[in-house]
């Protein structure tokens, strides 16, 4: 092979039988396997760049490879960290898998926080992304900017199929996993529900329900309960029977449009309300609604969150403003302000601390790993892309939308 080796490194651990892995400045990494013959074990797909260092590493009882780009691409002039477990870094690069016994089973292992990101697939998901879920068994489903489009993925996001594609409507606003196969989606211009019984591979409408404008991200109380909320009015609508029909039962006034709806368990759920930014809350999973918390000086809710144990996080106005509460939003303080951002959205539900939010322009995501309490700025993959959707896999992968281009970058556990 004619190129210059970055990096080096001897594994003795005896997990895959005594090998040395070198790390190319073409960006190949080559394998000895019990110290014999050098031979690639990947084609790799950033054959441009180079690996400053590779370093296997021992961590979560599990094996993980360290890669560090020199010249990493979509990534800033300083290169970035990609973390992967062993068989992860097989599967995705299309490599047989290193030689862990057939009977290894990976174990659940920690997110890196969200840290390093990887640009796993592009073109796929048509349209920007505006909402990611999984069922937490290998489906997931991505609603689309691009007319109303809802793509299915049944491996994990290796691969994509569209399950759903309209041109009556504007754009697919949502989608959310509810139990047992059950999937909903919103659209917007007008706002439907659409539904999915076999696991995302269908959808239909959902009747006796519709907006003039759009329906937002949908919540699940659990025992079939299911809530969503108008973006165009902040009527607030339930379903007992796993979103199959529907009945208001909130009309709020001088309201203008809605947040997303959230679940805090135990019967509290939660909308925030546009045109008086303020909050509406259920103690009862959603069948009698008041208002609440009023977020002085802001008149937009944008994004609900919950944190787990009474923490709720909110977003607000056309400015990024992140509020914290850990009272199930009795009270909020704010947490971070971006006076000369033009919107902020709080990405994901809480992982073992980790929360994530966008913000633009320009576009720049946050992360907090004390459950929105505090925050710092993290680089993705592509810095420049306005990022809308997020969710985490059951094995601590945290994957990432784009809501311009249809990217999904993941950050892998370590």
């Amino acid at each position: 092979m004619k190129a210059k080796f970055g990096a080096i490194v001897v594994n003795g651990s005896g997990k895959l039988g005594g090998q040395v892995f070198q790390g190319s400045s073409t960006g190949s990494v080559l394998r000895s396997k019990r110290f014999n013959v050098n031979t690639p074990v990947n084609a790799n797909p950033y054959a441009r760049s180079s690996f400053r260092s590779l370093v296997i590493s021992w961590r979560f009882l599990s094996d993980s490879i360290r890669l560090i780009w020199k010249n990493a691409p979509n990534s800033n002039n300083n290169g970035f960290k990609y973390y992967i477990s062993v068989n992860q870094f097989a599967f995705i690069h299309g490599l047989r898998p290193f030689d862990l016994p057939p009977s290894y089973v990976l174990p659940r292992k920690q997110p890196n926080s969200g840290s390093y990101f990887v640009n796993d697939f592009t073109g796929t998901i048509t349209g920007g992304i505006t909402g990611l879920d999984t069922d937490n068994k290998g489906t997931l489903c991505a609603s689309s900017g691009s007319t109303s489009r809802i793509q299915t993925s049944h491996n994990s996001g290796k691969s994509w199929t569209n399950s759903f594609l309209s041109a009556s409507y504007s754009n697919a606003q949502s989608v959310v996993f509810i139990e047992n196969n059950i999937w909903l989606a919103t659209t917007q211009s007008p706002g439907v529900i659409l539904r999915s019984i076999d696991n995302g591979d269908s959808w239909s409408i959902v009747s006796g329900i519709s907006d003039t404008g759009m329906f937002k991200a949908p919540a699940y109380l659990g025992n079939g309960i299911c809530i969503v909320s108008s973006g165009s009015n902040g009527k607030i609508y339930r379903s007992i029977d796993y979103g199959a029909t529907w009945s208001l039962v909130f009309t709020p006034s001088s309201v203008t449009g809605s947040s997303n709806c959230v679940n805090m368990f135990g019967g509290n759920c939660a909308v925030g309300l546009k045109g008086t930014g303020q909050l509406a809350y259920s103690r009862d999973y959603g069948l009698t609604w008041s208002l609440g918390f009023l977020f002085t000086g802001n008149t937009t809710v944008n994004y609900l969150r919950y944190a787990g144990n009474g923490r709720l996080l909110a977003s607000t106005d056309t400015k990024a403003k992140f509020w914290y509460s850990s009272d199930y939003g009795q009270s909020f303080k704010v947490v971070l302000d971006l006076p000369t951002a033009s919107f902020g959205w709080l990405l994901t539900p809480c992982f073992n601390g980790v929360v994530l939010a966008s913000a633009g322009a320009p576009y720049v995501v946050y992360r907090s790993i004390d459950y929105g309490l505090t925050w710092s700025l993290i680089n993705p993959i592509q810095p420049g892309t306005a990022y809308r959707a997020c969710v985490w896999l059951p094995d601590g992968t945290l994957k990432l939308g784009s809501n311009a281009n249809g990217y999904i970058v993941s950050s892998y556990p370590t």
